[in-house]
C-alpha cells in the first residue's frame, strides 16, 4: 500500500504543570519558573509520544507567553513582604 507524508494542523488540548516560582530571600534559596507539558492531546488521543523535543519546546514557550494564570511573580512585592516580616519579628516595627 503507497503512502504519503503531508503536515497538517490540527487544534489539540495542552495538559500542564506549572509554577512561576519564587525570588531568593535572605532566608530562602527561591525556586526558577517550572513548566511541564502533562498531555497533548487531539480529539481523546494523547500524541505526545509523537511530538518532537523541538515541537515540545514550541508548545511550552507558547504557553509561557499566552497564559493569564500564570502572571509573571511580582519581586518587588516579594521582597517588600519578606523584609516586612524580618523587621516585625526583629521588633522593629
Amino acid at each position: 500500500m503507497p503512502t504519503i507524508s503531508k503536515t497538517i494542523e490540527i487544534e489539540v488540548e495542552i495538559e500542564y504543570e506549572a509554577d512561576p516560582g519564587e525570588p531568593q530571600t535572605w532566608e530562602h534559596p527561591g525556586s526558577p519558573p517550572y513548566m511541564e507539558i502533562q498531555a497533548v492531546r487531539a480529539g481523546l488521543v494523547d500524541v505526545i509520544g509523537s511530538l518532537s523535543d523541538s515541537q515540545l519546546e514550541d508548545l511550552a514557550n507558547e504557553i509561557s507567553e499566552k497564559d493569564p494564570e500564570e502572571p509573571e511573580p511580582d519581586y518587588d512585592t516579594y521582597m517588600e513582604r519578606d523584609m516586612d516580616r524580618e523587621l516585625s519579628e526583629e521588633g522593629n516595627v
